[in-house]
């Protein structure tokens, strides 16, 4: 069997609209543009699954293929993200599928697929896919209805040595906003990074020079011509610096108390705890006494979702639910394979 899959990607600068304009110190940008469209065509040939090759994940591609997946047809349920080295396994490519599980019956459904590949043969620039995240289960690196997933772009010198880096988003469609052209800085300053996305719309990117302290600004997704100085991520999550080195935030409770991953250098996952975490008094607060990741809390407040694993370097992990005041952890009977290395719950809808 041979599947062909074509990946397109039409890349935008600018914002469309024509002559909306946004001024940075003295720089201003103006109209859009629409540069040449880029097909890669990538072939599957006779794709075998590894059992023992953690990477080797049965993903939305190979799903297809063998005609058992099912799309969704809203979000809604326990929301699962997960990445895996694109269709080629060559590492030059990355898929991420984002997923919805019905906590009672542990059927899932393809929400969203995004593929971004990073191999442009002879191209002077290339797109990265995320790299950091402000939050333990990456989900700040998904707009607020999981359309798009964040991302840069890189443009290499005549050397193929990086020289600098706009920030945007990538959409299923393989389309990429570019937000540095959009609100003028391209020529500004040397690197901007794209660090996430605020539950309420908004998209953050940090810029880089060589000449001063790393700032940070954010554009609104639907007015993303204007920018505006400031990390609202600050606000919306709990970030490192304020939590503390190793903990890494993943839900709210409720306004003092929070869901962290304890991170851990050994684990596979980087994370072997999953707690609630006051944020007044600094304490940790168990809920299960599993090996836990990534744990957020369901629309009404009173259960909490979480991955598990009985070792921390076990390659697959269990989906469950508890209480959110504790008690026995529920193990979800999901009808699809949950890898440990790049599977994350990011939401409960």
């Amino acid at each position: 069997m041979c599947c062909t899959i074509v990946l397109s990607a039409l890349f935008l600068g600018g914002c469309d609209g024509g002559s909306l304009a946004k001024s940075v110190g003295t720089a201003t940008a103006t109209s859009s543009e629409i540069l040449t469209p880029v097909m890669e065509t990538l072939a599957i040939d006779d794709m075998k699954i590894s059992a023992d090759n953690s990477f080797s994940v049965r993903t939305a591609i190979d799903r297809i293929e063998f005609g058992n997946v099912t799309k969704a047809a809203k979000v809604e349920g326990i929301i699962l993200q997960s990445w895996n080295w694109g269709p080629t396994y060559d590492y030059k490519s990355r898929l991420y599928e984002i997923w919805s599980i019905d906590p009672i019956t542990g059927q899932s459904a393809l929400i969203r697929t995004f593929c971004i590949s990073n191999s442009c043969p002879g191209a002077d620039e290339y797109y990265r896919w995320p790299l950091d995240s402000n939050t333990g289960n990456n989900c700040d690196w998904f707009s607020p209805d999981l359309t798009k997933i964040i991302c840069d772009k890189v443009f290499l010198n005549s050397e193929g040595i990086s020289q600098k880096q706009h920030a945007g988003w990538v959409s299923e469609d393989g389309t990429f906003f570019d937000v540095t052209k959009a609100v003028g800085e391209e020529s500004v300053f040397v690197d901007e990074t794209a660090v996430g996305f605020t539950p309420d719309g908004l998209f953050v990117y940090r810029i880089s020079s060589d000449f001063s302290e790393d700032q940070y600004r954010y554009v609104s997704i639907d007015d993303p011509c204007k920018s505006y100085e400031g990390n609202p991520l600050e606000k919306a999550y709990l970030t490192e610096t304020f939590l503390g080195t190793g903990y890494m935030f993943t839900d709210w409770m409720n306004d003092t108390t929070c869901l962290v991953d304890i991170h851990n250098d050994s684990s596979i996952s980087g994370s072997d705890k999953n707690v609630k975490y006051d944020i007044s008094s600094g304490k940790e607060i168990p809920y299960t006494a599993k090996i836990n990741s990534s744990g957020v809390v369901n629309p009404d407040g009173t259960s909490i979702a979480f991955l598990s694993r009985c070792d921390i370097y076990d390659e697959k992990s269990d989906l469950y639910m508890v209480s959110e005041d504790g008690g026995i952890p529920i193990r979800i009977d999901c009808d699809m394979e949950i890898y440990t290395l790049g599977s994350s719950v990011i939401d409960w809808r």
